[in-house]
């Protein structure tokens, strides 16, 4: 959540938020990020960083759940790149 606790500051945080990861989602987008394992790969990451956060008791729940949130959707983004990159690469090697 913002620095402030209160209605303002949560609402706040939340359309800087939306303001500053449009443009890595409208690339991520045009790489051909697909939805389904964007989604996967994200929920998957906000519950590693549920399971972190409760390990490691410094760091407050919601900022670990919002990194493993945004690096789980990069990698879910780029999962089908690079499978195809890699069975790409797979087919050009000699055997």
């Amino acid at each position: 959540m913002g620095h402030e606790r209160d209605m303002i500051g949560t609402i706040s945080f939340a359309i800087a938020g939306a303001i500053v990861t449009f443009m890595p989602g409208v690339v991520l987008g045009l790489l051909g990020g697909q939805t389904k394992e964007t989604l996967i790969c994200g929920m998957g990451g906000a519950f590693v960083g549920v399971i972190l956060s409760q390990i490691e008791t410094h760091t407050p729940l919601s900022y670990c759940m919002g990194v493993g949130l945004i690096v789980g959707g990069i990698v879910g983004a780029n999962y089908s790149a690079l499978c195809y990159w890699r069975r790409l690469l797979v087919a050009e090697t000699p055997s």
